[in-house]
């Protein structure tokens, strides 16, 4: 909010025309539940899963390589992060978030279930989970935090996958992916509501510009 409001910026930004493109237009979404600077390791991991799930057990190393960016440089170096030993130290943890994505094709709250990352296959997995930055990832794309994996197996073989920008990115031109935005609020909101009010809610957001306050704010009402 500083970048909009910040009075040493000058209080007259408050009431000068809108810029282009418009600042909300670069407002992200996380689609996975995990921490934001992991999303596209995260997108990474889950398009590797249909290649490692019937091998996980045979996978020999996995390199994590992201932006070269000071604050990934920082989270990597945590070791926290890196040997997670509490719930929020997993949803922070680059070794631990890519290994339970590759294996179990999801990114939910359900991955951290039972302590998933003291399993003795996920420890395995993050001691074996290298991590690195690339200069060139960052320079490919610019506002984003974009990584590779790369998995290698005990014979040799290796499979990889680059993500760019994760499917919550949101582009200046265009905003935020509907479907991605929709499927987001349905994963939370099925836990609150039946179908019914979720598509009422959705239907209200989507033709916000068409319509009032009102068309939202009274389905929303109804939530217990």
């Amino acid at each position: 909010m500083h970048q909009v409001f910040d009075p040493d910026l000058g209080f007259e930004n408050l009431w000068t025309p809108v810029t282009d493109p418009h600042f909300v237009m670069t407002s992200c979404i996380k689609p996975y539940a995990c921490i934001g600077t992991a999303q596209t390791t995260i997108a990474a991991a889950l398009a590797l899963h249909p290649k490692v799930k019937d091998r996980v057990d045979r996978i020999a190393r996995i390199q994590i390589i992201m932006a070269d960016l000071p604050m990934i440089r920082k989270q990597q170096g945590e070791i926290y992060r890196q040997f997670p030993k509490t719930r929020e130290a997993a949803d922070h943890s680059f070794t631990f978030l890519p290994a339970v994505a590759m294996a179990e094709g999801a990114m939910t709250d359900a991955q951290f279930r039972d302590r998933r990352w003291e399993h003795a296959d996920m420890t395995r997995l993050i001691d074996v989970t290298e991590l690195s930055v690339d200069p060139d990832l960052a320079a490919r794309a610019p506002g984003s935090m974009p990584s590779r994996i790369v998995v290698s197996f005990d014979d040799g073989r290796t499979v990889e996958q680059e993500c760019l920008f994760h499917p919550g990115h949101s582009f200046p031109d265009k905003g935020l992916d509907e479907e991605v935005v929709n499927e987001k609020f349905e994963e939370i909101a099925r836990f609150r509501m039946d179908e019914n009010l979720i598509l009422r809610i959705q239907d209200a957001v989507m033709g916000f510009e068409a319509s009032d306050a009102n068309a939202l704010m009274h389905p929303l009402r109804e939530i217990g």
